[in-house]
């Protein structure tokens, strides 16, 4: 490979929680030698801008580890990143981050600070992003490159949201981006949701963290998104590529690997893919599809077309995870297992958060009561230490009501 192809970036575009981690993991792993950027385009890079070695916390990498169930890697998540710090400092800006989700042309949507880390790549850059899955085309457009799109069942990925209320918070701040499609303009309106959030990003992440979702709200929001990203891997992407079949089949895995293989990517060995998969029942049912029924019905009236929004159901539909093909006694035991696990290990972070927020408002409480008993008592002095000055005009007061009422 030349060194001018050896720069053609590969972008792998998803949705939060779809597997693109693991594909991160896959890529730096190759002998090829790729370049990885683990989420570039993330919040947490302005705090680095700075201060680089804020990339390279060793509790960043266990922390996320331990809470998104990710493989262990054998160097931090954003070691390419910080290596090439001095190239993208000046260039980076935090308002493309969520407000260019949706590539509008009059904010900046990342290109030129892509572009700075495509430049400083000291190999063929990769880049895995969670938060481009609105620009795609507009992406493509501007630096060329091969571009895919990961994508997994829905019900499977709104679960594993749950992992943290940070998820839930920033499709909040997404659905509130500029130039959003009219579909989502019907979402905010039919769920009484305001249109503008606040301009400074950590404020709006505080801001809508303080004002957590339904479940049905939750899951309407992400599959607004779930159906428009995919819609934009669909017009825009090289390759769309399914986790759950990835996961399921030797057979896929191995088309998959030809098929980038022909792109002029090589390498890529997938045959450690995993991905966790539920098992649902028709209660499951009752709650997803007539939530999903109304984010169609939403997608049709902001513009698409019926062929279009059955084209994603047929996709879907024909990349079912295996698990739900079968018998519940066909199921393996350590899959049903698992997911009694994850069920467990939800409802104890959903304790563990419920009491956290019981103390911190019994604490906010106390020291209100402790602040107004303190106010009180300054008062109360002060209206003692001035009593002497009320007490002639009280007398005064006390004959003359005294002579009325003899009147």
């Amino acid at each position: 490979m030349s060194p001018i192809m050896n720069k053609q970036p590969i972008f792998i575009h998803s949705l939060f929680r779809a597997g693109s981690t693991y594909l991160f993991k896959v890529f730096r792993s190759s002998a090829a030698g790729y370049w990885c950027y683990q989420e570039a385009l993330h919040e947490l890079v302005e705090e680095a801008r700075n201060n680089p070695d804020r990339l390279l916390r060793s509790d960043l990498d266990k922390d996320a580890t331990k809470l998104y169930r990710h493989a262990m890697l054998d160097t931090g998540y954003y070691f390419e990143l910080h290596a090439v710090w001095p190239a993208w400092r000046s260039v980076f800006q935090l308002s493309s981050v969520i407000r260019g989700y949706f590539a509008p042309h009059d904010v900046d949507i990342g290109i030129a600070y892509w572009q700075s880390l495509i430049d400083a790549s000291k190999d063929r850059p990769v880049f895995q992003e969670c938060r481009t899955s609105g620009r795609i085309g507009a992406i493509k457009a501007a630096l060329g490159g091969y571009h895919i799109y990961l994508w997994r069942n829905p019900w499977d990925q709104w679960w594993s949201y749950k992992v943290t209320p940070y998820f839930d918070t920033a499709n909040q701040l997404i659905i509130r981006a500029p130039n959003a499609p009219a579909s989502v303009a019907l979402l905010r309106k039919e769920l009484g949701l305001e249109d503008d959030m606040p301009e400074d990003l950590s404020e709006a992440f505080a801001h809508y963290g303080r004002r957590p979702l339904t479940s049905e709200h939750s899951y309407l929001i992400f599959y607004l998104l779930w159906c428009l990203g995919l819609r934009e891997g669909l017009a825009h992407a090289d390759l769309l590529l399914n986790i759950d079949r990835l996961s399921d089949s030797p057979g896929y895995r191995e088309e998959i690997q030809v098929v980038l293989q022909q792109a002029g990517i090589p390498d890529i060995d997938f045959s450690d893919c995993r991905v966790p998969q539920g098992r649902y029942l028709e209660q499951d049912r009752a709650f997803f599809e007539p939530l999903e029924d109304r984010v169609h019905q939403w997608l049709l009236a902001g513009g698409w077309t019926p062929q279009l929004v059955e084209q994603l159901q047929t996709l879907r539909q024909e990349f079912m995870p295996a698990i739900w093909t079968l018998a519940l006694s066909e199921c393996s035991p350590e899959d049903l297992a698992a997911q009694a696990h994850r069920a467990r290990a939800l409802t104890q972070r959903f304790e563990t958060d419920f009491a956290q927020n019981v103390i911190t408002l019994t604490e906010t409480t106390q020291q209100a009561e402790a602040r107004a008993q303190q106010a009180e008592a300054r008062l109360n002095a002060v209206l003692t230490s001035r009593s002497w000055r009320l007490t002639k005009p009280l007398r005064a007061l006390s004959r003359l009501v005294r002579k009325m009422s003899a009147q």
